[in-house]
């Protein structure tokens, strides 16, 4: 029952949010917003097999079969098993691209204006390859690899359809993934303070600030996430790769609520820190006419229109 309510949640809530950033044109026109949208579709891939799966488990508990044997071949057969492997391997590998993205931003402002939406366009075109080669590669070797001996419990879904060694590698990529963006967050919160705290907001014109403002939510948006990941998503994948590589077996119902817990929160995140998500997302759940954020100047930090109000004064000699 937990993977159901879990997979259901995830696929409601990132479903939504993707469906959210897809239609509203404002947000399309934001290449970070486009990659949140990226990891938002990854989580909900890895939500959908974790419904499927759910609703599998409930079918054949019912039917009495659950315990049967079957071959890995045959385990190749239930959705939840490609989905299972490619929405844990590309939601590490979007974290992994999206600090990336807020490192460039954070450390070449300027660059990373110059960036348009294209440059988002085509790193969710390689994500989408990976994710493509992953389901070949894991066809390929259970078909080639793994012998026709009924060896696995019927619900064997993900890498367990593959050869041991498959497994290893899946959930070591998955585990490096996150932490290789962990790390490259920390040299983002470097930049991050080093550059937006001497930006000198108040030099700054209201185009230009407005922008610093949109970079620094997002920033701190992402960082939380990042955090979130390293604790529910990076150490339990980990073990898991460690438990594998050992020889030891660890509970992996425990380890995957914990990685799927992941996913759920990443969308209170989303809708708690980036207003213009969340009322893009009423907006659509409503069926109302959504704002395009005509007047986007108002997400501009108050206490920088503040400064920018005061030094256009005392520019223009207090009038």
């Amino acid at each position: 029952m937990i993977f159901v309510l879990q997979g259901s949640v995830m696929c409601l809530g990132n479903g939504l949010i993707a469906a959210t950033i897809a239609s509203n044109k404002y947000l399309r026109r934001q290449k970070e917003i486009l990659l949140m949208a990226g990891l938002a579709m990854a989580d909900f891939v890895y939500g959908t097999a974790t419904l499927l799966a759910g609703s599998l488990r409930i079918d054949m508990t019912l039917r009495g079969v659950i315990s049967e044997f079957v071959t890995p071949w045959d385990c190749m057969k239930w959705p939840p098993t490609a989905l299972f492997t490619v929405g844990q391997q590309t939601v590490g590998l979007m974290m992994v691209i999206i600090s990336v993205d807020r490192y460039i931003a954070v450390s070449r402002f300027s660059l990373y204006r110059t960036m348009g939406v294209a440059y988002a366009y085509k790193v969710l075109s390689l994500v989408f390859v990976y994710a493509a080669t992953i389901v070949t590669a894991l066809f390929a070797v259970s078909y080639f690899l793994t012998t026709r001996t009924a060896n696995k419990t019927r619900l064997c879904v993900g890498p367990w359809a593959a050869p041991a060694w498959f497994g290893t590698i899946d959930s070591g990529l998955s585990s490096f993934y996150g932490y290789l963006s962990v790390a490259i967050y920390g040299a983002v919160y470097y930049k991050y303070r080093k550059h937006f705290q001497n930006s000198g907001i108040g030099q700054l014109d209201v185009t230009r600030a407005r922008q610093l403002a949109t970079q620094r939510r997002v920033t701190v948006t992402v960082g939380i996430v990042a955090f979130f990941t390293f604790v529910f998503f990076c150490t339990p994948t980990a073990l898991v790769s460690l438990a594998n590589y050992f020889g030891v077996t660890i509970s992996s119902t425990v380890i995957y609520t914990l990685t799927r817990t992941n996913s759920i929160v990443h969308i209170f995140i989303y809708l708690i820190r980036q207003k213009d998500v969340r009322q893009a997302m009423i907006s659509l759940i409503t069926c109302s006419r959504a704002n395009e954020m005509h007047n986007h100047t108002q997400n501009v930090f108050p206490s920088m229109r503040r400064q920018i109000v005061s030094t256009q004064i005392s520019t223009n000699g207090g009038v």
